[in-house]
Order: structure tokens, then C-alpha cells, then sequence
């Protein structure tokens, strides 16, 4: 796999949680070649190369979900300092993370937290809603048609980050929800190859327009958007006097038995993997 990428950025692959932190600024350190980073494209063209490793079909979903668990327990609240602040409205470093780390419980854990620490996690889906309707806008003003298709993939991506958007957040303006809404409907009556499927489509509709969207969700989404109503251990669908994992408390389980097999379990991804205390 890693043969078809760059041998000076894939010779340190996969990435540890602590690589992640060097190769976005947040710790000091030199390049995977053993040489100081050129500059933030450098950087932004490791870390891409990195993720993309990492979604690799032939990557362990395990390893994935590990190496994002412990670094969004260690970082994703710098991260998200770092996203607001940026003068970027994307920053290339922060953003991918936060679109990767959007799929491990901490993420939802920590939109959720109210520890001061994740303060500023309340206003990550009104500045990402208002600054992806600003550059619609822009790209409107400039007759720049088609949209580029990587605001479409993020759109995608984002819809996990939007489905909190009323869920103890900040709310999202209503001149941007209704420049998304124009966009979404536009893309919906498109008849042409569509990188937004349907159910995206769906999806984001029903949350900018502030409906309960979470009742016609799938159970098992539910669920894991309000950080595991039922224990944690695959197949078991008790939801009554469970208990959090004392440690790092993104977990229930219905009984200490199942939290045992579920930290050890070989059939499917170990909660060991991915148990890391945090701040918030």
C-alpha cells in the first residue's frame, strides 16, 4: 500500500497520534525524512497522505479508529482552538483532522462536554455552517459552476459535525442555513453524478431546518451520536443501569462481564484500543 505514495512521508507510516500533533504544529519536530519541514504545504501534503493511507480499504479499521482515539483524547480541543481562530477559513492541517477525528467517540463526547475545556466545541457548527455559506456565496459572485468537488466532499464529511448543530450548540445563523438549504436543494435536483448522495442530502436538510431529525436516524446512529445508550459490547442491546467506563468515560456497559470481554475481544474492535482519559 504504501508504494503508491511519496517514500519521504510514507516511510513513517502509519503515523502514531503523537506524529499527527508534529505534522499540524502542535509539538515540536522534524519531517518523517529526519529533515525540518520546508513549510505548511509540506506539512498539509504529509498529513493528506497520511489520512489517505489511513482510510486505505487495506488499512485496519482498528489501528485507524486507535491512532484518532488517543490523539483526540490528547488534542482535539487545541485543534478546535486552532480551527476558530485560524484567519484560514479551512485550515488544511486542523480541518482534515477534525474530519477524521469526527469518526471516534471522543468527538461526540466532547461536543457534548460541558467542561470548560470544551467551551469552545459549542461554536464549531455555526463558524464551519457560516463559513462554508460564505464561500458558497463567493463562488456564486464569481460564476464559478460547477462547485469544486471538494467542497462537495466536505459538505459530505461535515454532515456528522452538523447533526450537533442543536445539541447543546450554538445555533447556526439563519442567512446561512437558508444559503446551505439553496445549495442542498440545488444539488438535490440535479440529475447528473452527485458526490452529496441523497441521504446527506437528507440528512442536512432536516437539521438546518431544525427538525427532530434524530427520531427518523437508524437506531444504531443514535446511539452512537449520544455518546452509547446501550452497552457497549456488539450484539448486546441493554439501555437500562448501565455503567461508564471510569477511565475514559465514552462507554457504557450493561454489566462488568462485558465490559471484561469487550477490553479483551479478539472478533471485534477492542474497547482497549481506543480507552483514553481526557479533560473534557
Amino acid at each position: 500500500m504504501a508504494g503508491s505514495f511519496s517514500q519521504n512521508f510514507m516511510s513513517l507510516f502509519p503515523p502514531t497520534a503523537e506524529d499527527l500533533a508534529v505534522v499540524i504544529g502542535l509539538k515540536e519536530g522534524r519531517s518523517p525524512s529526519g529533515k525540518a519541514w520546508a513549510d505548511k504545504a509540506q506539512r498539509a501534503e504529509c498529513l493528506r497522505q497520511w489520512i489517505t493511507g489511513l482510510r486505505h480499504e487495506d488499512f485496519p479499521v482498528p489501528v485507524f479508529k486507535a491512532i484518532f482515539s488517543e490523539f483526540a483524547a490528547k488534542y482535539l480541543s487545541t485543534v478546535v482552538v486552532r480551527f476558530i481562530n485560524s484567519r484560514d477559513p479551512f485550515p488544511a492541517g486542523e480541518f482534515n483532522i477534525l474530519l477524521s477525528i469526527r469518526e471516534v467517540p471522543h468527538f461526540s463526547r466532547y461536543l457534548r462536554s460541558k467542561h470548560r475545556t470544551a467551551a469552545p466545541g459549542k461554536q464549531l457548527g455555526r463558524i464551519i455552517a457560516e463559513r462554508f455559506a460564505n464561500a458558497l456565496k463567493m463562488h456564486k459572485r464569481r460564476n464559478i459552476v460547477p462547485l469544486p468537488h471538494d467542497y462537495l466532499a466536505q459538505m459530505e464529511s461535515l454532515s456528522e459535525i452538523f447533526r450537533f448543530h442543536s445539541m447543546h450548540q450554538e445555533p447556526i445563523p439563519i442567512d446561512a442555513r437558508n444559503t446551505i438549504l439553496d445549495f442542498l436543494r440545488a444539488r438535490d435536483c440535479q440529475s447528473v453524478a452527485n458526490p452529496l448522495t441523497k441521504e446527506t442530502i437528507r440528512l442536512l436538510s432536516l437539521i438546518l431546518q431544525d427538525n427532530p431529525y434524530l427520531e427518523d436516524l437508524p437506531k444504531e446512529v443514535a446511539n452512537r451520536l449520544k455518546c452509547r445508550d446501550v452497552c457497549g459490547l456488539p450484539g448486546c442491546d441493554i439501555s437500562t443501569n448501565l455503567k461508564t467506563c471510569a477511565r475514559c468515560k465514552m462507554i457504557c456497559y450493561c454489566c462488568p462481564g462485558h465490559q471484561r470481554v469487550h477490553w479483551s475481544s479478539k472478533s471485534s474492535y477492542p474497547h482497549r484500543l481506543s480507552c483514553f482519559p481526557t479533560k473534557y
